[in-house]
């Protein structure tokens, strides 16, 4: 399985042979924004939560630079965010989890312990304090 990297990498190699400007020009912007991070090759993690805050930045601001086939394809490099249902499910499956939620303090604290428990999934934490919510009023 590649790296977003060398997703990024072979995509800018077609991109030019194909004249497909929009996917150049994405591919190019974004691995000139890991270069700047790290002169190493960033890891996985690091990529997907680069992009994630283009993403949202482009979904969240009406004058965004970005055009939409750039966007569709950022979002085809990163993994598709677990719903609310899925996030209860890989909650559920950890012993302890769920208890340690409701133990916590605040809603705001418990949000922290789901989190540091989903370390690693692809969640929204919108997602997981929406969870946390309806765990902690039932």
């Amino acid at each position: 399985m590649s790296t977003i990297v060398e997703k990024l990498r072979d995509l800018r190699t077609s991109s030019m042979r194909s004249t497909d400007r929009k996917a150049l020009s994405i591919s190019r912007f974004l691995l000139g924004q890991f270069e700047q991070i790290s002169k190493q090759p960033v890891s996985d993690e690091v990529a997907t939560k680069i992009i994630r805050s283009y993403l949202t930045e482009a979904k969240t601001n009406p004058n965004t630079s970005f055009a939409s086939e750039e966007i569709a394809v950022m979002e085809s490099l990163v993994p598709e965010l677990l719903s609310l249902e899925q996030v209860q499910e890989k909650l559920n499956g950890i012993d302890g989890a769920i208890d340690e939620i409701r133990a916590a303090e605040s809603s705001g604290k418990a949000t922290g312990v789901a989190m540091k428990h989903l370390k690693g999934l692809p969640v929204d934490g919108k997602t997981v304090a929406e969870f946390v919510k309806v765990l902690r009023e039932s």
